[in-house]
């Protein structure tokens, strides 16, 4: 227990060594130059960072490389994302159907250790989708605004709303984050297999009864142990 609390003391300000893998989809567009804005806002020890690749990586590789525990979370920017932000804003039918979703998109594992997923993973990544929506703001908020046809309300709208995610979570789980309680039951004992591909979930009744049994059972031994022994005889105060 000494070294789980030691572990969790002010592990807000380590957040930044869980990796991200990121790649730009969209050449570079206003959209991905929000993203790179947003993230130099933000760099602290309390902030995610995220490891820029080179487009090569397909959405699929980016899971893959989550899923197999290289990376915590992978942050992308979709294809075309900036080309159909500019067409919604100038084009009242497009803007009908313009989605704020098909912009940014990220990738983690609830599974491969909830807390630090929900507490530190996402919580981080939807506050760089919330930075970079306003960054855009700064950087094209005025240019976006003059370029809105008068009257058209749909380009209003997606002006005020131009930039969100797109999220997938590998391995969802029910039971939700306790620090301590999920690193005694060792994680809702879900684990991969040899390859990493494919997960064995226990129910959580069913978890949540073998953890009080086996800490019974050990209560149990522990003081069978110190009786045999005489242990309290023998300790010197």
């Amino acid at each position: 227990m000494s070294y789980i609390y030691g572990a969790a003391y002010k592990s807000s300000e380590r957040v930044h060594h869980l990796n991200v893998l990121a790649v730009d989809y969209d050449d570079g567009g206003i959209v991905s130059q929000s993203l790179h804005a947003a993230c130099q806002g933000l760099e602290s020890p309390e902030m995610l960072k995220l490891h820029w690749h080179s487009p090569n990586l397909t959405v699929g590789d980016l899971k893959q490389q989550v899923r197999s525990g290289r990376y915590w979370a992978g942050n992308y920017v979709f294809e075309g994302a900036s080309q159909r932000l500019q067409a919604a804003i100038v084009d009242s039918v497009t803007a009908q159907t313009y989605n704020a979703t098909s912009a940014l998109g990220y990738i983690y594992n609830e599974a491969r250790y909830t807390t630090i997923a929900g507490a530190d993973v996402v919580a981080n990544l939807q506050t760089i989708v919330a930075a970079t929506r306003i960054s855009y703001n700064h950087i094209n908020g005025t240019q976006a605004i003059s370029s809105i046809p008068h009257g058209n309300t749909a380009s209003m709208a997606a002006v005020l709303d131009p930039i969100a995610a797109t999220v997938h979570n590998i391995k969802p789980l029910k039971s939700g984050g306790k620090v301590f309680y999920n690193t005694v039951r060792q994680a809702n004992f879900i684990y991969y297999s040899k390859m990493r591909t494919t997960y064995h979930d226990v129910s959580d009744t069913t978890v949540q009864v073998f953890t009080i049994l086996l800490q019974f059972f050990f209560a149990m031994a522990f003081s069978k142990i110190i009786a045999v022994w005489q242990l309290p005889s023998r300790l010197r105060v």
